[in-house]
């Protein structure tokens, strides 16, 4: 018969690292690092999809090269301001959560360019895009 020894008795608190090491074992750094890892990457990786695009956005909405190039450009340059406000975010709301909430950001940004009736909503979207690509970066780097 085995007894079971709760979170009290142990001084461990459920929400706590060393919860989850308890509960998952070493292999709870990998999976951690896999799944910001593969967070990061889908999102830096979509800067370079909409570059291919350009030409048949300029085709589908009826625009210019110039006005096209914006969508590079807005998620770029929200990118790199974004990731300033990394220390805050994860101070107010910790780094599971912020990393949570940055992966739904980044979707419903997704969603707003890839149903955009609009050029203009396409910003929107990559600015979106741009804004959790650049809060993630920081965030996995310092992966417990």
């Amino acid at each position: 018969m085995t007894t079971s020894t709760s979170p009290a008795e142990t001084g461990i608190v459920p929400e706590s690292i060393e919860h989850r090491f308890q509960q998952f074992g070493p292999k709870y750094r990998y999976l951690v690092t896999f799944a910001g890892m593969l967070g990061v990457v889908s999102m830096v990786l979509s800067v370079t999809i909409v570059n291919v695009a350009v030409p048949s956005v300029v085709g589908a909405y009826g625009i210019g090269q110039d006005q096209a190039q914006w969508m590079a450009t807005a998620f770029i340059a929200t990118m790199t301001l974004s990731q300033l406000l990394n220390s805050w975010l994860v101070e107010a709301f910790g780094q599971r959560i912020t990393f949570m909430l940055i992966i739904v950001v980044f979707f419903i940004g997704t969603m707003i360019a890839a149903t955009s009736p609009t050029f203009d909503f396409i910003i929107v979207g990559r600015i979106l895009q741009g804004f959790s690509a650049g809060v993630s970066q920081p965030l996995v780097m310092v992966i417990p």
